[in-house]
């Protein structure tokens, strides 16, 4: 299976939105949950407002054209629109390898989504390798929160990709992990 990474244009809104309701929490069955949701709603006019900023990637099966996967990315300013990532802000500044890092000095890494079907087959790291390396001019590190209760992201952005917990908090009866990575190693 070969795919391919690309910022997003949009002809790939329809099926965006496909992918992120296929998978919003809402929509997932409790008992299916463990194998990952997503929590942040994307819009039609939020991914035309974003179209144009480079910030959100798309994968693409290119045998079959299936979406495999989308990643967004951008400032914590620009997700201060959810009410999640204003908790999340409120933490700055964190810790990173011993210095501090202010909200301005990084970016948010997500929400992230794999297609179930491309689950376990590489497309994470084809997201995520796309992002560090269209951040990595502005911003050393990279920062994410992620529900505590998706096990499959916490395991995937941990143990697989290398992220680091820098910090954790609870909201609305809910667990949340603050992770960090390097753009540029």
């Amino acid at each position: 299976m070969a795919v391919s990474v690309r910022p997003a244009t949009e002809a790939d809104f329809a099926d965006i939105l496909a992918l992120q309701n296929d998978n919003y929490i809402d929509n997932v069955a409790v008992e299916d949950r463990g194998e990952g949701f997503v929590s942040t709603p994307f819009s039609l006019e939020l991914l035309e407002e974003l179209e144009f900023s480079n910030r959100f990637y798309i994968a693409r099966d290119e045998a079959t054209g299936a979406m495999a996967g989308y990643v967004f990315t951008g400032s914590w300013r620009f997700c201060a629109r959810w009410p999640a990532f204003e908790i999340a802000i409120a933490r700055f500044p964190i810790q990173w390898k011993g210095q501090p890092v202010e909200v301005d000095d990084t970016f948010q890494y997500g929400p992230v989504c794999v297609a179930r079907d491309y689950r376990g087959q590489g497309v994470l790291p084809l997201l995520f390798d796309a992002v560090k390396v269209a951040m990595r001019d502005d911003f050393a590190v990279g920062t994410t929160w992620i529900n505590a209760a998706n096990g499959r992201s916490m395991n995937a952005h941990v143990n697989k990709l290398g992220l680091a917990p820098l910090d954790e908090w609870q909201w609305q009866d809910k667990n949340f992990v603050l992770l960090g990575f390097e753009t540029r190693g």
